[in-house]
């Protein structure tokens, strides 16, 4: 535990072999420590606010890392090749992401898709136009925030068998399309502040 400080940098020798969660939030670290991709027991990385500008591939490589909270940096991309990875909730959250690769959500080969544990995503406040339609590869999606972007098409969430909260709203829809029947575990579903509705 170590946020709200003036951190700009963290080194640690010998990597932290068992080290399980680790909150660096609210500094003013401008990477990730590469040591953290090689702590192979990491659950929960909480690097949010910081002037982190890019994520190294290598973050998600980490089998053990289920929750990536990198909200409020600098992101002006993510990682386009990744292998498959274990995170379940991933928060970039106001950043300045202008799209998601789409191959970050597509299938690294016929089985799987790279972010297939991927439950719940935090897109809130970026400058997206659109979400890939390969998001429909994450079967165990629940939970899609992406309010205050500039998403111009409905995204494909309808589709995906867990969803139950969809936040879109303060965006630049212009249509919605649904389903004759709504996913069945749908809670949520907001589309406020959408102009050209």
């Amino acid at each position: 535990y170590a946020s709200s400080n003036e951190l700009v940098q963290l080194d640690v020798y010998p990597v932290p072999n068992y080290l399980s969660y680790m909150d660096v939030s609210r500094n003013r670290l401008e990477n990730v420590p590469e040591w953290v991709c090689e702590s192979r027991k990491l659950e929960v990385l909480d690097i949010g606010h910081n002037q982190i500008c890019e994520l190294p591939a290598r973050l998600f490589c980490n089998s053990s890392l289920r929750k990536l909270l990198a909200g409020h940096n600098q992101l002006a991309r993510l990682p386009e090749r990744l292998e498959r990875t274990s995170v379940e909730v991933l928060d970039v959250q106001h950043n300045q992401l202008l799209e998601l690769p789409p191959n970050l959500l597509m299938k690294a080969d016929s089985k799987m898709a790279k972010l297939e544990e991927l439950e719940e995503i935090d897109l809130s406040g970026n400058k997206l136009k659109a979400i890939p339609t390969t998001i429909m590869n994450c079967r165990r999606m629940h939970t899609v925030i992406a309010h205050s972007n500039c998403i111009e098409v409905f995204p494909e969430v309808m589709q995906l068998p867990e969803i139950k909260c969809v936040d879109l709203s303060c965006n630049e829809l212009s249509e919605v399309t649904l389903p004759e029947n709504l996913p069945p575990k749908l809670q949520e579903l907001d589309l406020t502040g959408n102009p050209r509705l």
